[in-house]
């Protein structure tokens, strides 16, 4: 009864250690933008399988991509995913680049320097356009209802698929 008790207190301990460590890797390629060879990803798989991924959000936070975040906003805006990142100036599409980058802001880690990179954008834009979209989401309460919807919406696609952050595009 002891030893039993005491083998299932090194498994939960070793479950926690894996997935920080498994977070800590997502984080790790998500932030230096760097292609997650096969083997690793198979590695990041494997350690995963060995626990138990339903009571992931007590241990670790799942990381969204940020590709995830501009697909589903541009499903909500209705707009391609390239018209997101284009230099158009039209009122619909500025406002879904400001929606997608405060909820990239939001979700994940990611710097003003890499969502620049994302949004082929400088620094300043990027920081500008974040500004608007928190003074339009303290005025609008639709605003706010549509960013907690988008980042509801994105975290449920990541529960379901957690390893797409793993894989640059």
């Amino acid at each position: 009864n002891f030893a039993t008790r005491q083998l299932a207190l090194e498994r939960e301990a070793m479950s926690i250690q894996i997935r920080a460590l498994v977070a800590e890797l997502l984080l790790e390629y998500q932030d230096t933008k760097r292609r997650l060879y096969l083997e690793a990803a198979e590695e990041i798989c494997r350690l995963q399988s060995m626990v138990d991924l339903s009571r992931i959000d007590e241990a670790i936070p799942l990381i969204t991509s940020i590709n995830t975040i501009i697909r589903v906003t541009a499903e909500n805006y209705r707009v391609g995913l390239t018209t997101i990142k284009a230099p158009s100036r039209k009122p619909k599409y500025v406002e879904a680049r400001m929606t997608a980058i405060l909820v990239c802001r939001r979700m994940t880690r990611a710097t003003y320097f890499t969502l620049g990179e994302q949004f082929k954008r400088t620094h300043a834009a990027i920081i500008y356009l974040e500004r608007r979209g928190l003074e339009k989401e303290k005025k609008d309460p639709n605003y706010a209802d549509l960013i907690y919807h988008i980042c509801g919406k994105c975290a449920q696609e990541t529960k379901e698929n957690p390893m797409e952050t793993t894989y640059g595009k």
